[in-house]
């Protein structure tokens, strides 16, 4: 019996792997299965699974699953209005679906949820990579940008700022968790409702001097399509450098001798080095939005700065660095811009420009002052 209920499951599990997370989904529009009470830590989930029908025959399959999607345990229930169950997994597991199905073996409803994953990292490097990780699971999948929320807890992500022992976490529903050896720890959850009440309750829970906050949209002024590339292309404009005299300003600094190399990093949309304005005056920099070697810019805004620094230094030995934190629609959010800050002033950033709108964000005040202790200018 045993062997043929693992068969099925293996088969129907199979089946919906794969598919879209669901809170629940039915065969039968009478029954329901929910997941809910769900908390986990240190590789270890529990939850409770609420049944509802008008029978409650039947057994309910569990199986959890790796990365690469191979099952990794299988058990199985009785059918019943609420079944608590425990689940222990490895730093790879990855999902949880339930099946309920009938005495025939008929499948019922099913439901799934995310494995939490707790990740150490051992330094920044590996802290920047689980970070990127996390996004590209959970923010990728979204049809909005930073840019197009208010909401502060749209991403459902908190950040920690905390160097003494933190509480016990255990009793909240995130599906990942990443902490660095600076005190910080990144909490991913499934929606924003469950973020903000995390939040309220850290609050009062953290030792004096440690914060938690949503790791927040940052946007520019959004721009209409048309008008941005306009506005990218037209290189007959001036950003106000004659007005404040910086062309006056930098003729005086080219008569100079000697005169140190100096590197702006721009922390913004990325920038297009192709445009021939900003020819010979682009380094090489860093995406913190498709984290990689690419800051191409889709939006045109960090071109623009871009454009406004190079105008108000020209035959000066001043270059630019590049550094993407915001998407194609102008949006992104604190931790991202955190970690941009914190390339720049790693990588030979002289100066770093940051021009977005936001609210206030301790990760971002903390790598800028990150920055101006190494005598950057931000």
């Amino acid at each position: 019996m045993k062997k043929r209920l693992f068969l099925l499951c293996v088969i129907i599990c199979a089946a919906l792997a794969f598919l879209p997370p669901a809170s629940a989904t039915d065969a039968d529009s009478l029954s329901e299965i929910h997941i809910s009470e769900q908390s986990g830590s240190d590789g270890v989930l529990s939850f409770m699974l609420n049944l509802s029908g008008d029978e409650m025959d039947g057994i309910i399959l569990l199986a959890s699953y790796l990365e690469n999607g191979q099952m990794e345990q299988f058990e199985s229930y009785e059918a019943a209005s609420s079944v608590r169950v425990t689940l222990r997994g490895t730093e790879k597991t990855e999902r949880v679906l339930a099946v309920w199905v009938r005495d025939d073996f008929a499948p019922v409803a099913f439901a799934d949820t995310a494995f939490p994953r707790n990740i150490e990292a051992e330094s920044y490097a590996e802290f920047v990579n689980a970070v990127a990780d996390m996004i590209r699971r959970y923010d990728k999948s979204r049809d909005w940008s930073g840019a197009e929320s208010a909401d502060e807890y749209a991403y459902a992500r908190l950040i920690i700022g905390c160097k003494e022992l933190l509480p016990d976490l255990s009793g909240y529903p995130y599906v990942r968790k990443i902490s660095d050896t600076e005190g910080h720890t990144i909490l991913q959850f499934a929606s924003p409702d469950e973020a903000r009440a995390c939040a309220e309750s850290l609050a009062d829970r953290l030792p004096p001097g440690s914060y938690v906050e949503p790791d927040a949209p940052f946007f520019v002024t959004p721009m209409e399509g048309e008008e941005r590339a306009e506005s990218a292309l037209d290189d007959t404009l001036s950003w106000g450098a004659g007005v404040i005299h910086a062309d006056q300003w930098a003729e005086n600094l080219a008569s100079r001798k000697n005169l140190p190399a100096v590197t702006v990093a721009v922390v913004d949309s990325g920038v297009d080095n192709t445009h021939e304005f900003l020819e010979g005056r682009v380094v090489s920099g860093y995406d913190y939005v498709d984290y990689d070697d690419d800051p191409k810019d889709e939006y045109y805004h960090g071109t623009h700065v871009a454009g406004t620094v190079v105008d108000c230094t020209p035959d000066l030995n001043v270059k630019i660095m590049p550094v993407r934190v915001l998407d194609a629609v102008g949006g992104g959010n604190a931790l991202s811009i955190s970690m941009g800050i914190r390339y720049a002033a790693d990588h030979g950033a002289d100066v770093i420009n940051l021009s977005v709108g936001g609210g206030l964000s301790s990760i971002i005040d903390e790598a800028v002052a990150y920055a101006v202790s190494k005598n950057i200018i931000v």
